[in-house]
């Protein structure tokens, strides 16, 4: 398959068509093989309209729904993100080819994958283990959080390691439709604004873990 000639097909015809303007998205999603992160058997699925399901409950998100997530978020170069889960961190690829310093979070049993993949991608980001509800406080405060699956809520954890200004992208619903949300944190509290409706995986094992309201 030509992999660059699939790379332009999804850009003019699912990225630029739904309103992605930011010129070094489009530069990204035009490089980055997004190929390497689905299983050889479902590699023809990569650049499709559509979910690409991935082990443990995870997929890959449309690309037009990665690229709206990161051109929201308003990443600046040389900015701290943390992105999860890492199966299907396709955004994460993107965030790092915008200069972007990025630690990708994923729990343990999946881990190892996700820096396989990446580095199959040839972009071997940091990827540490955990809890995802509970983020990854030791790399704090970020300036972005950019979560590439559906939460039923927003875990406190997640606001509390933004720095100020920092930025929480994330797709929130337990049923569809679900909406994609932009929180911003300004001093103690986060302002959320709601997006867009978006399909993706939900990713409901949080538990007890407390959310803030949007």
């Amino acid at each position: 398959m030509d992999w660059a000639r699939a790379r332009t097909n999804m850009v003019e015809g699912q990225v630029r068509p739904n309103r992605v303007t930011d010129p070094r998205i489009i530069e990204a999603m035009l490089a980055i093989p997004r190929e390497a992160l689905v299983p050889p058997s479902r590699r023809a699925l990569a650049y499709a309209d559509a979910l690409v399901p991935l082990a443990a409950g995870r997929a890959l998100l449309e690309p037009m729904v990665s690229a709206r997530l990161v051109q929201e978020a308003a990443p600046r170069e040389g900015e701290r993100a943390l992105v999860l889960p890492g199966l299907g961190a396709y955004g994460a690829l993107v965030l790092e080819r915008l200069g972007l310093s990025v630690t990708v979070l994923e729990r343990p049993e999946l881990a190892d994958q996700a820096r396989r993949l990446f580095g199959a991608a040839g972009m071997p980001l940091t990827v540490v283990a955990g809890e995802l509800d509970k983020g990854h406080a030791a790399a704090a405060p970020y300036d972005l959080i950019l979560v590439e699956a559906a939460v039923p809520f927003l875990p406190e954890a997640w606001g509390a390691q933004l720095a100020e200004g920092g930025r929480l992208l994330a797709i929130v619903g337990d049923r569809a439709p679900r909406l994609a949300v932009r929180a911003i944190r300004t001093g103690p509290s986060l302002t959320s604004t709601g997006l867009f409706d978006a399909a993706a995986p939900l990713v409901d094992d949080f538990g007890a873990t407390a959310g803030f309201s949007l």
